[in-house]
C-alpha cells in the first residue's frame, strides 16, 4: 500500500459521506438544505458512489408510514 492508495481511499470517502450526510440526507431526505441545481447533481452523483440507492428511495423512505 503506497502513500498514493490512502490519500485515494481518504478522498473517495469524504467525497462518499458529504454525498450521503449533506446529499441524501439533508437535501434529498428532509429538504432542510437547499441547493443550486449543479450541486444538487454532485451531492446525487457523490451519495450514488456511497452505493446508498436510487435518491428516489431516499425520498420514498421518509414519506413512508
Amino acid at each position: 500500500m503506497t502513500w498514493l492508495d490512502i490519500a485515494l481511499a481518504t478522498g473517495m470517502y469524504v467525497v462518499c459521506m458529504h454525498g450521503v450526510t449533506i446529499g441524501y440526507h439533508r437535501c434529498f431526505t428532509h429538504g432542510s438544505f437547499k441547493p443550486t441545481r449543479s450541486l444538487k447533481i454532485a451531492l446525487a452523483i457523490a451519495g450514488s458512489l456511497a452505493i446508498e440507492g436510487a435518491v428516489n428511495t431516499m425520498r420514498a423512505v421518509r414519506d413512508s408510514p
